[in-house]
């Protein structure tokens, strides 16, 4: 199963009229249906509670917890079955109040679908730019937890909304929406993770590349997994539309010790600077 870098939320860092500037903290997490799960209601009470002690873990019921990596399946909802799950980031900003925020708080999301960055702006979707997608909370709430911890706490949310022609068998009612099966989902989670990822055919295997002047350079655990990038790489460019891919691969593999190429490199500023 394939991870991907989690959608990015973003937020305005700004002054209340008192002068004083609150910090926020950001977590995340794949929560229920806010649009008709019965579960929405106890995981925001819980989330809320967690946050604002300090606790919270995030992705904690998502595919990936204690990380911010997210599956396609964690922000996929529909309206069948248990309703999906989406994306929510919960922003918390103690000691402040909603009523000293007004005017000067505003958060935005932004997705990547084929290497483009979009937003939401009055209702409809839009290329994302520094003065696009902004708007102040709608759904921020005043936190009192009754022992002295106060603050302002909120969420938002993003999922993409499946639909009875994801997959076959498809529509027969005239509503897109009331069929929705696992096929439908599943073709939906296959879609996103083929055009909602920037990341390349290395990091898609799990593989961190760094590309130098002369080339690009990986480790991985074992020689399976490298030849396994290799062939990723390789068929990536295919992918792309080349007829003709040349690929030349150096691989250097040692069995007497363990290291990594932080520590090669750090080995040999250290000689340089004796």
């Amino acid at each position: 199963m394939r991870k991907f870098l989690i959608t990015l939320c973003v937020f305005t860092v700004l002054s209340c009229i008192s002068g004083t500037v609150h910090a926020v903290s950001l977590y995340v997490d794949s929560a229920p249906n806010v649009y008709g799960s019965p579960n929405w209601a106890p995981w925001w009470t819980d989330t809320k509670d967690d946050v604002a002690a300090g606790t919270f873990t995030n992705m904690r019921t998502g595919t990936f917890p204690g990380s911010t990596m997210a599956d396609p399946y964690d922000e996929i909802v529909y309206s069948t079955m248990d309703l999906g799950k989406r994306l929510h980031w919960i922003y918390w900003l103690p000691g402040a109040t909603t009523e000293n925020l007004d005017g000067l708080f505003e958060v935005k999301w932004v997705i990547d679908w084929d290497y483009e960055a979009w937003t939401y702006e009055g209702g409809a979707w839009a290329e994302d730019g520094p003065e696009v997608g902004w708007s102040q909370p709608a759904s921020w709430e005043n936190y009192d937890d009754g022992l002295g911890t106060t603050g302002v706490i909120g969420s938002l949310g993003f999922a993409w909304w499946s639909t009875d022609n994801d997959a076959p068998p498809f529509d027969t009612g005239g509503s897109p929406y009331d069929e929705v099966d696992q096929a439908d989902i599943d073709a939906l989670s296959e879609k996103i993770q083929e055009l909602s990822t920037k990341v390349d055919a290395l990091k898609k295997e799990g593989i961190s590349p760094e590309l130098t002047s002369m080339g690009t350079i990986f480790e991985t655990a074992t020689i399976e997994k490298a030849l396994e990038g290799i062939k990723k790489a390789h068929q990536a460019v295919f992918s792309e539309g080349a007829n003709r891919v040349v690929t030349l691969a150096e691989i250097d593999e040692r069995r007497d010790k363990t290291g990594t190429m932080e520590q090669k490199l750090e080995s040999v500023q250290n000689k340089l600077s004796e």
